[in-house]
């Protein structure tokens, strides 16, 4: 994801994401110019009755700097998680 900040500060971010067994994970990182950076620790996902129920919001915060900046969401080593928003 492309996202642009103003000011270099701490951001609340919400995930619709779910997954209908439990353990699973993801994290969040952004762009340093060569690699990646971790914004956030792995965070569980949100279990769900069915993969056509709603899904949850998981919410988290990140620290970005003002300008642009690319940010990734990695899913744990437990797959299959439904994001459907950022």
């Amino acid at each position: 994801y492309y996202v642009r900040s103003t000011d270099a500060a701490t951001y609340n971010v919400a995930l619709k994401v779910g997954a209908t067994s439990t353990g699973r994970t993801v994290k969040l990182q952004r762009f340093n110019g060569s690699g990646w950076d971790d914004l956030t620790n792995f965070l569980a996902v949100p279990t769900m009755a069915t993969w056509d129920s709603t899904l949850p919001t998981l919410n988290a915060s990140v620290s970005l700097p003002a300008g642009s900046s690319t940010i990734r969401v990695l899913v744990g080593t437990q797959n299959y998680v439904d994001l459907d928003s950022i």
